[in-house]
């Protein structure tokens, strides 16, 4: 594969699936002002809480399968129909079946996982979100190994927003309750699983239910270390919102939880889109043009994707107040000052699997799961030290200390796969474009009390200085940005002289 077309490949899906990560950061960006709006802080907190359990127990529930979906589709596509359906059934009934095992051990010791009475009662309705979401783990994953990548972000996409519907008619007929948006959550999954899996039995991509002991442990022995790691992903995401829980209650779960949804919906908006077009060409470079080619590939997007990421951070912690405040009302504003600490972390923590290409090669995923859990396990002692002195300041702080630690350890044992080659020019280029930047919005300051105006001018000049400056010192930036546009516009140039 040369170049251009590899390049051209990725960036294509890419746009695919940022338009859609786009749209689902849109439902993002209107749930949380309906959530925080409509339900109490402590109501949103155990809300917060109530999801964060059902992503710990809808991981357990996938036990690897959607994981090795994309590792393993291509090639059982290539050995014929019949494999290929086989593996896909058995991937879907695994999860299935797990699902349901995890749910019932829960629903079994729930007195005492959650003694409360309204815990308890939203718990035991987010055990059908954790079956649904253990096999729509695997759904999404099947139409990536497809490269569909309209059908994956529909897929993606439709779950929220028909939740999101589902709860938006509950509050106007009789208000809402964590409960309630837990009700809706499982009419809106229940409805895209049900949609999703009709289409896979239409194309033949599934038939009965079954379970091949082959398929199963090749899944299996390749996943579950991934799925560990995803453990340690979660408890890293959130692991301090149960310890803040025991230290400061559910209204300080609350306060931190807004300003570290709005950074994780930011960043998965951008990245999420990345990995999802990117990993499935890296896994093909690496079989098609070996070593070489593929570390100078990864190295390049991983060079221009820190670059760019550098004064995106910083100018998202700069406007986070006024978009606080937009979204989910004054009564959070003291959150703003937390997304110095957060964002940082949040931010290396869905980069992270560009420096893991390289594990993920190598079906290195028992070392990502060390990796991962031993940084969780860092966030949590930083955690019970730091909340008691520093409060949520020091949650925040825990966590982008546990990500970069998680990002640098990463980084140097992919290198035994992958030889990395940042540009540290590069990246000097983009701290000097947000000193710049950071100069400029000083110069402008407040423009107005009006959240949405401030945000939208000072984001808006932010953005447009930190590009000008990247564009104006880097000659690879020049050259797909202004060539491009100059050539462009030829054609109309033309038609205009004549």
């Amino acid at each position: 594969m040369s170049a251009a077309p590899k390049y051209r490949s990725a960036l294509t899906a890419s746009g695919v699936y940022f338009a859609f990560q786009a749209l689902r950061m849109v439902a993002g960006f209107v749930s949380m002002p309906v959530l925080t709006r409509a339900l109490t802080k402590e109501e949103y907190g155990l809300l917060n809480l109530t999801f964060a359990t059902v992503g710990i127990l809808a991981l357990v529930g996938r036990l690897g399968f959607s994981e090795a979906i994309v590792r393993f589709y291509y090639e059982r596509s290539q050995q014929g129909v019949k494999q290929l359906r086989e593996f896909c059934g058995t991937m879907l009934t695994g999860a299935l079946l797990t699902g349901v095992l995890v749910a019932f051990v829960t629903l079994a010791g729930i007195r005492w996982i959650a003694p409360h009475q309204n815990t308890a009662r939203c718990l035991r309705i987010a055990l059908l979100v954790v079956v649904l979401r253990s096999v729509l783990g695997v759904v999404y994953q099947i139409y990536r190994g497809q490269e569909r990548a309209v059908a994956y972000s529909i897929a993606q996409i439709a779950t929220r927003y028909a939740a999101l519907a589902v709860a938006i008619a509950i509050l106007v007929v009789s208000g809402l309750t964590a409960y309630e948006v837990l009700v809706a959550t499982v009419v809106g999954e229940g409805l895209v699983a049900v949609a999703c899996l009709s289409e896979f039995a239409a194309r033949g991509v599934v038939g009965r239910p079954r379970l091949s002991r082959r398929h199963f442990h090749e899944a299996f022995s390749y996943g579950a270390p991934l799925a560990v790691g995803l453990y340690g992903t979660f408890f890293l995401d959130y692991g301090d919102r149960f310890l803040i829980e025991r230290f400061l209650g559910l209204d300080a779960v609350a306060t931190y939880s807004v300003p570290y949804d709005l950074a994780s919906t930011l960043a998965a908006a951008v990245f999420e889109s990345l990995k999802l077009a990117l990993m499935p060409v890296i896994f093909r470079l690496w079989e098609s043009d070996g070593r070489a080619t593929t570390s100078a590939f990864v190295s390049q997007v991983l060079t221009y994707t820190v670059a760019a990421a550098i004064p995106g951070i910083v100018l998202f912690v700069a406007t986070s107040h006024d978009l606080i405040v937009l979204l989910s009302s004054a009564k959070y504003s003291g959150s703003a000052g937390l997304m110095v600490y957060l964002a940082p972390g949040v931010f290396m923590g869905e980069l992270n699997f560009l420096v893991a290409s390289g594990l993920l090669i190598s079906k290195g995923t028992m070392s990502l799961a060390a990796l991962t859990l031993a940084s969780s396990a860092v966030n949590v002692l930083l955690n019970l030290v730091l909340l008691p002195h520093w409060g949520l300041a020091g949650a925040g702080a825990a966590t982008t200390v546990a990500y970069g630690m998680l990002m640098l350890g990463t980084f140097l044992v992919s290198r035994r796969t992958l030889d990395f080659q940042v540009k540290g020019l590069v990246l000097a280029e983009a701290a000097l474009a947000t000193a710049v930047m950071l100069a400029a919005l000083r110069v402008v300051g407040q423009v107005s009390a009006q959240p949405a105006v401030a945000l939208l001018v000072r984001g808006g000049i932010g953005a447009g200085v930190a590009a000008v400056c990247l564009s104006v010192l880097d000659r690879e930036i020049r050259q797909r940005t202004w060539l491009r546009a100059v050539r462009g516009l030829k054609p109309s140039l033309g038609s205009v002289v004549e």
